[in-house]
């Protein structure tokens, strides 16, 4: 190599070590031309937008005195006045301070009496301002403001602002609960007139109920909530069912099962309004998360079958959507419902398709819960379950997450079925024309690895030797590099050295940074898996300290700037010392800046806390990276 083309070796790599440079460089001019179209499309302004963002701009003061003006005669500007300060009205409240605070009410009061989007708007601010000022505020002003708005005849904002309150309770005394919010909510609760003070209510006592005292939540909250569950409002009974589960979640076990339970059976029987079983439905696995294993395994397993034969489609759909969540939560139960298989397995048979507004959403949710349902059932039941993992791969829209998931599917099944019935389908996978699905396939490729013995492991390595070549998805060669690590401790020291070593080396030398880096970083572990006593170990171990070695001498700038990297996680040896350190050191001299700034920031990170903080050295290294002045070089350092 002559003199100019080792200056040029040399030379600060400005773009060099850009990964969309490289990844540019890696697509033909077509593709290049539509990815410039694509950034052009998504970086272009739409100059009337800008305009009429302008228009609406409103300053807010920053000034205290002027900004609680502001506040003070807010009802007098513009709706865009009004809706910009109200937006920002907990950050100028701590701003002003106690003069804000002590006429906090008046200035709550103009909101109040504004537009119903000012009012939701002020219910957001109202949560952010909970958590910043002083009890003796939060029930001087916030509070009564609260009890204001939750009886206001927008179901939307009652709804939102009695989750506040409920914030609000957790920082009360039961006296002050009792006195300043159930008095009114009991009142709600029984408010004839309104079907809608009803259900606020009800929903407040759910929100209330993980702080309530239990006997109160057991002899007064509970009854309420059975008690509306006979109202003439379907609406009301229905809210009382979407509300049980917080209140049977803080309730004692036998209380659910001998008042609570027996509830929820009865409305699930109502033949008078599907609304009612379909709401018995959508909290069956809430409940069941809750409820005793028999509780389960009985009562809750025998009811969600009738759920799938019931008489309305909407009841049968919503119950077909939930049913692999609920096989979930029978994990510990000795019996599971035969039947509940059955109908798992048919989730998307034309029939029960019918049932859905799309074919898509049954797809959807029993992909999304195969996993579980494997996890339950096992191999005994898996030549049942196969069928259907072979209908719902061939979906487009599913296979990502069944990828996602398919090593918790191949552990669930066993090495004997995930070889013969999901290897096939991990391959087709690795090649789908999705690179989403790619991707999420080899996300967990070690873990699917892992559950083989050791002649099926060394056949699915030559996986990962394949999908890692191509160069345009430079996503997938990070994931592989992200898992050296798991995958050395799987292998034979021959196949670590002849396929894992290039793999990694390879990954080293990636057109991509972060694949570099992480490659590099992940080369400690191979080094550890090879240091045996075993002769051949031995040989591989000191033939690659000595490619580790050829990184730091290297020519090239980024595989001195691997080196380094390798260096940050081959500290942890006690070789380090004598075999890498001296030429670690020798990188604080390197020619090229972005190299030094590598070097300081593991200098920093790794080596000035450590056991080698003291040594000669180091202190030497960091005197060389100061003395080229490099601003980002210092600032690190220091």
């Amino acid at each position: 190599m002559n003199q100019e083309e080792k200056q040029n070796e040399n030379k600060e790599p400005e773009v060099k070590d850009n990964v969309e440079e490289f990844c540019m460089k890696a697509l033909s001019a077509e593709e290049q031309k539509k990815i410039m179209l694509q950034i052009s499309e998504e970086e272009s302004f739409n100059l009337k937008n800008i305009q009429q963002r302008e228009d609406d701009a409103v300053f807010i003061e920053d000034e205290p005195d002027k900004a609680l003006a502001k506040l003070l005669t807010i009802n007098q500007q513009n709706f865009q006045e009004r809706q910009a300060y109200a937006r920002h009205l907990s950050e100028l409240i701590i701003l002003i301070g106690d003069e804000a605070q002590q006429q906090l009410t008046q200035i709550i009061n103009q909101f109040i009496s504004d537009s119903d989007e000012i009012k939701k708007i002020l219910i957001h601010q109202l949560n952010l301002l909970i958590d910043h000022l002083d009890v003796s505020i939060i029930k001087q002003h916030l509070l009564p403001a609260s009890m204001q708005l939750i009886k206001y005849h927008n179901f939307d904002i009652q709804s939102d602002v009695q989750k506040q309150i409920s914030r609000i309770a957790q920082k009360l005394t039961k006296e002050e609960i009792n006195e300043l919010i159930l008095n009114d909510l009991i009142l709600m609760a029984h408010d004839e007139s309104n079907e809608e003070n009803k259900m606020v209510a009800l929903q407040f006592f759910g929100s209330y109920a993980h702080i309530a005292n239990q006997q109160f939540l057991e002899s007064f909250i509970s009854i309420e909530f059975i008690n509306a569950g006979e109202d003439i409002s379907v609406r009301v009974r229905k809210e009382s069912l979407q509300q049980l589960p917080h209140i049977a979640k803080a309730v004692r076990p036998e209380f659910f099962v001998t008042k609570l339970l027996p509830y929820y059976l009865q409305k699930s029987e109502d033949k008078s309004s599907w609304h009612i079983r379909k709401a018995c439905v959508e909290i069956i696995v809430r409940l069941a998360q809750i409820a005793p294993k028999q509780v389960r395994q009985n009562e809750l397993s025998n009811k969600m079958v009738e759920f799938l034969k019931d008489s309305n489609k909407w009841v049968k759909a919503s119950a077909f959507s939930l049913l692999g969540l609920f096989i979930h939560t029978l994990h510990d139960c000795n019996q599971k419902n035969e039947q509940l298989l059955n109908e798992y397995c048919r989730s998307i048979n034309k029939d029960v398709c019918e049932y859905f507004s799309s074919d898509q959403e049954i797809y959807d949710a029993c992909a999304a819960t195969f996993h579980h349902v494997v996890e339950i059932y096992g191999q005994e039941k898996w030549p049942n379950l196969l069928k259907l993992l072979q209908n719902l791969v061939k979906n487009k829209g599913v296979r990502k997450m069944l990828a996602e998931n398919l090593y918790i599917i191949a552990k669930s099944c066993g090495p004997r079925y995930a070889e013969k019935d999901l290897v096939i389908i991990l391959d087709s996978f690795l090649k789908d024309l999705n690179d989403e699905v790619k991707y999420a396939a080899a996300q967990h490729l070690w873990e699917f690895i892992k559950i083989f013995d050791e002649e099926k492991r060394d056949n699915l390595l030559d996986v990962v030797l394949i999908i890692q070549r191509d160069q345009k998805k430079w996503r997938i060669r990070h994931l592989i590099a992200k898992q050296i690590k798991h995958l050395v401790p799987l292998y034979s020291v021959d196949n670590i050295f002849q396929i894992i070593v290039p793999i990694t080396l390879k990954l080293c030398n990636d057109i991509v940074a972060v694949v570099r880096k992480q490659a590099a970083k992940e080369m400690h572990s191979i080094l550890q898996s090879l240091n045996t006593e075993d002769e051949t170990s031995q040989i591989y171990y000191q033939c690659l300290i000595e490619n580790i070695k050829a990184y730091g001498i290297s020519h090239r700038f980024n595989q001195r700037q691997a080196f380094a990297y390798m260096c940050s996680k081959l500290i942890t040896l006690k070789e380090f010392e004598s075999t890498f350190l001296e030429q670690f050191v020798s990188l604080s001299l390197d020619p090229v800046k972005n190299v030094r700034i590598t070097v300081a920031l593991i200098v920093q990170k790794r080596f000035k806390q450590g056991h080698l903080k003291d040594n000669q050295k180091i202190l030497q290294m960091i005197e060389n990276l100061k003395s080229h002045k490099d601003r980002e070089v210092l600032k690190i350092l220091d």
